[in-house]
């Protein structure tokens, strides 16, 4: 090997390498270095797939590289090639017509010296320069040659790293812009919760008027209806908001897809998909709220779904289940078309969607994003192209606290014989939904006196006493929460006669309120039903605090 164009060349690979040329630009330039100081009659570079010991030519140079021999593949142990792909070990061939591993791609071709590329202590690839005569290279030619292999390791590994740096840069600003994104749209639907709120409750009022003609009572549903319709939209922008899950609980995953595939197959069928889950070797335990990941998995399935319908007659999803070291692993596998190349970066933006105007939000990949960040898992798209697309939800080991057995007793065995006669306190600024709840409770015999204002609430108490106190928290000067605070602190009677209301259940600050006070609070909208059935529960708890306050 000639040495006089050693360095320079070594210098010029360097030079790409932290220029971050693509990997395929050094390897090249790698290979055209080793060749040309070699004087080899060619060179390639192939990588190693270990879980399918297979090896593929990569990269090339010089001439005589025809389509068929660079499509040509070995399995690992196969020829001088797979022997260094199995053992590591860099290989010097000076007359292949003695050595039996031998692997002729080309007739002329008769010596050959094969060098490891090692990346994280595993061969990710191997350096081929052919000879044309025997004696060829000599074991100097070979300790240069592993020179070139090292700065093939440093070029991936580089690029690896950088691969990295920007997958969890764009994990972050993804996570960064849902969050300030989900703050918003909470605060956004707690303002159309309010009048969602008032809006059922005089349409209930109005369905049960007395006297009332067929066509007022369609018209009363249409409003009824349309408004859970966007109560529902709410809900949606409320759970892709959340930072935080359901009460959590070990439960197995198989039994979720299991749960979640029995609620999917007949639509499936429908849409001539089929949908097979296959049963994990382990139990894979996870510490998660069953009825969002529920909610995950639908969805992810449903996507599925909707995009092989419109392409293919037979559709598959394939549902596999795998405990791993770091957690479980749930992989769901679809045989469409695939997810467009210039697309795959927004799939998890909030509403961004590529159906028809009214088939869908383009919340629900979001939605799943934030439901496994709560969960302190991840969500992602491993795969996308004409074969299919594979979803991946990873989740983390468990580690559940100790749960206590839930004491609440059902509203199933609640009864309303206490409701008549009670007295209730309504604060709320929206005069609207204190004016609908009244309305309603004065039809149940309930003395009900209204405020839409947290400090006249405070001087009503001042001269009247109340069995309840039904508060909306986000009000404007003194919120609910400081309304509890300054009244309890007057009044300590009340500390467990309050029931909270709010469209946004959210924030810290109230959470760990409810947290501390151990208080029930409706989220808006609620239904007279829910309300009744608050009430009832509060005023049962009560019972014999109620007669000392009326006393």
């Amino acid at each position: 090997m000639s040495q006089s164009g050693l360095l320079p060349a070594i210098d010029e690979v360097l030079k790409a390498i932290r220029n971050k040329q693509s990997i395929d630009d050094v390897l090249y330039l790698i290979l055209e270095k080793a060749c040309d100081l070699a004087k080899a009659a060619h060179g390639s570079f192939v990588l190693v797939d270990h879980e399918a010991r297979r090896l593929t030519i990569s990269n090339v140079f010089g001439s005589d590289w025809s389509t068929q021999t660079k499509l040509c593949q070995l399995q690992i142990g196969q020829g001088l090639t797979g022997k260094t792909a199995e053992h590591g070990r860099p290989l010097l061939c000076t007359d292949n017509s003695k050595d039996p591993d031998y692997y002729a791609l080309f007739s002329y071709v008769r010596s050959e010296l094969v060098v490891p590329v090692m990346v994280k202590e595993q061969v990710w690839g191997v350096i081929n320069i052919d000879g044309a005569n025997p004696d060829a290279f000599d074991h100097q030619t070979l300790e240069l040659l592993i020179v070139f292999a090292e700065l093939a390791s440093s070029a991936i590994t580089l690029q690896m790293e950088i691969s990295d740096q920007e997958r969890l840069y764009r994990k972050l600003v993804q996570s960064e812009k849902l969050a300030s994104l989900g703050e918003a749209l909470a605060g956004i639907a707690h303002e159309i919760n309010n009048p969602l709120t008032a809006i059922l409750g005089f349409s209930s009022l109005l369905s049960n008027a007395p006297g009332l003609s067929k066509q007022d009572c369609y018209t009363a549903g249409v409003i009824a209806s349309e408004a859970q319709r966007a109560a529902g939209l709410v809900r949606g922008l409320l759970d892709f908001s959340r930072k935080d899950t359901g009460a959590r609980e070990m439960v197995d995953a198989y039994q979720l897809v299991q749960k979640t595939a029995g609620l999917k197959r007949y639509q499936l069928r429908q849409s001539n998909v089929k949908l097979q889950v296959h049963r994990p070797a382990d139990t894979c335990m996870v510490y998660v709220c069953s009825q969002q990941i529920t909610q995950v998995l639908h969805n992810v399935i449903t996507n599925a779904e909707q995009a092989m319908a419109k392409d293919r007659n037979n559709g598959q999803i394939d549902v596999t289940l795998s405990r791993e070291i770091d957690g479980v692993q749930i992989r769901i596998k679809d045989n469409g078309s695939g997810i467009p190349f210039k697309i795959q970066s927004r799939i998890f933006d909030p509403f961004f969607t590529t159906k028809s105007p009214g088939e869908g939000t383009g919340l629900g990949l979001s939605i799943c994003h934030t439901i496994m960040s709560a969960h302190e898992g991840d969500i992602t798209m491993n795969s996308s192209s004409h074969e299919g697309t594979v979803f991946t939800l990873q989740f983390p080991v468990p580690n559940p606290v100790q749960l206590l057995p839930d004491s609440t007793p059902p509203f199933a065995n609640i009864t309303t014989s206490d409701i008549p006669g009670s007295s209730i306190l309504i604060v709320d600024d929206e005069a609207h939904i204190t004016e609908a709840f009244a309305a309603f409770l004065r039809k149940k015999q309930i003395e009900v006196r209204c405020s839409t204002s947290a400090r006249t609430a405070l001087e009503l108490l001042s001269r009247e006493k109340f069995d309840l106190i039904l508060s909306d928290i986000r009000m404007p000067e003194m919120d609910g929460l400081e309304f509890y605070d300054a009244a309890t602190k007057r009044y300590p009677r009340y500390k467990q006669r309050f029931i909270f209301m709010s469209g946004y259940l959210m924030q810290p600050r109230v959470k760990a309120h409810l947290t501390t006070t151990g208080l029930p609070c409706l989220e808006k909208p609620f239904s007279f039903d829910e309300l009744l059935r608050m009430i009832s529960s509060q005023l049962d708890e009560l019972i014999p605090k109620r007669e000392q306050l009326i006393g």
